[in-house]
């Protein structure tokens, strides 16, 4: 396993050597209550600032996304769609199948099988998408999806000084 502290002006996308790998699932470890979604905002930026379409599907029964935080991170409103489905993914069919969207961020499905897996990474190779799964959870080489080809764990380190950021399997360089 890759672990690294990493400073405020130290990216994720530097971590990985270029950014998420498109036509690809990532599997992303991050607890509630750590930040480590934070870590996604400047790829959102990137997409929607392309006038490219994103996707965040918030699975949090009990929570809800802040649109506005995103918008103040340099997500452009208007490329930008947010969705709840605390339910299984195939609730999202529709849009998980379209390639409208060139960034999608499952955040923490209630239940995600072996078989979502498989969907979720065809779907990104059909579409050339970047798909991330975020588990509300730290990943291990034990837990966590098959069908991902990169999986990572991000936390805001507790002194609140950066992030830590541990790679579970795969290389760190995006295709």
């Amino acid at each position: 396993m890759i672990s690294m502290d990493v400073s405020e002006n130290f990216t994720l996308s530097q971590f990985l050597g270029g950014g998420l790998p498109k036509r690809a699932m990532t599997e992303m470890g991050m607890p509630l209550g750590r930040e480590g979604r934070n870590l996604l905002l400047p790829f959102l930026a990137e997409v929607t600032g392309a006038q490219q379409m994103a996707l965040w599907i918030c699975g949090h029964a009990d929570m809800m996304v802040y649109p506005p935080a995103f918008f103040a991170a340099g997500i452009v409103a208007d490329k930008m769609v947010f969705a709840q489905a605390p339910g299984p993914l195939q609730s999202m069919v529709t849009a998980l199948t379209s390639p409208l969207f060139k960034m999608i961020v499952v955040d923490s499905p209630k239940r995600f099988t072996d078989r979502d897996g498989f969907f979720l990474r065809s779907q990104a190779e059909k579409h050339e998408q970047m798909i991330v799964l975020i588990r509300n959870y730290f990943l291990s080489t034990k837990r966590g999806s098959s069908w991902a080809r990169l999986r990572i764990n991000a936390w805001r380190d507790s002194s609140g000084d950066g992030y830590r950021l541990a790679a579970v399997k795969g290389r760190m360089r995006s295709e």
